[in-house]
């Protein structure tokens, strides 16, 4: 395939030549006790085109139904480096500078033959993470949308938001996180913060794609400031904490143990 990278291992007689791409993309999900349709297939594909793949199944108690998936991307290049050549208008899912790639389409497509063998099983990723050598980006999928669409525009919108993202930060970059949302609840915990993949307070059925690029997370090395809020549409980014699910249940639960010993 001409997206593919070559790498010679050995010299002289002893020469070989992979064409793999020079890239690791781990896949794992958590689903009931069926077996996905076409499971090594998917995997034998994954490792015919990136230098490391780790594709891994968990099972349990769940009623049959697939409930996450989670994919995760390494590449040699940075993030800086992606902007720039989007800006310059390479294609998002076949970015390549010198020997280093960021190639994702290979994946895109194993992933779409792999989802259109299933029968029973709602098959859709929830979370796709890329780490980067300088900074890592993670999508989270909203509900009511098809988040493998939405990926060219979001890293389009990325590569533009990218130098007041950068000027408006106080630290060393560490994550994007995409989307966030704003909390107008009475009885919030925070501002701002990630959804939630159980007991969602906020009217899901009012989110839809729009979302993808109104609000995002950004996170810094500093511990002093851990995290800020990036405004897309005003290309501003707001001094204020969001919350990631985990945080979020964390402050929950100590609000509860406040609110009880008082």
């Amino acid at each position: 395939m001409g997206y593919r990278a070559t790498v010679r291992l050995g010299d002289g007689e002893n020469e070989m030549t992979e064409t793999k791409i020079p890239a690791a993309v781990n896949v794992d999900w958590w689903f009931g006790e069926r077996t996905l349709e076409g499971e090594p297939e998917f995997k034998a594909e994954l490792a015919e085109s990136y230098a490391v793949s780790v594709v891994r199944g968990r099972r349990g108690p769940l009623g049959g139904g697939l409930y996450q998936l989670f994919v995760e991307f390494l590449s040699q290049l940075s993030l800086t480096e992606i902007v720039k050549l989007i800006l310059e208008g390479a294609a998002f899912d076949l970015i390549k500078s010198g020997t280093k790639a960021f190639f994702i389409r290979p994946f895109l497509e194993a992933y779409k033959r792999f989802k259109n063998r299933q029968t029973d099983e709602r098959l859709d990723i929830d979370r796709i993470r890329f780490v980067f050598q300088d900074a890592a980006v993670t999508i989270e999928r909203l509900p009511h949308t098809d988040l493998l669409s939405e990926l060219e525009s979001i890293f389009r919108a990325l590569a533009e938001n990218f130098e007041p993202i950068t000027l408006g930060s106080k630290g060393q970059l560490f994550e994007i996180v995409i989307p966030v949302f704003e909390d107008a609840s009475d009885e919030r915990v925070c501002r701002f913060r990630t959804l939630l993949s159980v007991d969602e307070t906020m009217d899901v059925h009012r989110i839809s794609r729009a979302d993808y690029f109104k609000l995002w997370g950004l996170q810094y090395y500093s511990e002093g400031s851990p995290s800020c809020v990036y405004d897309v549409e005003l290309k501003i980014v707001i001094d204020e904490r969001f919350y990631t699910e985990s945080e979020y249940w964390t402050a929950k639960m100590y609000t509860r143990r406040s609110s009880q010993s008082s």
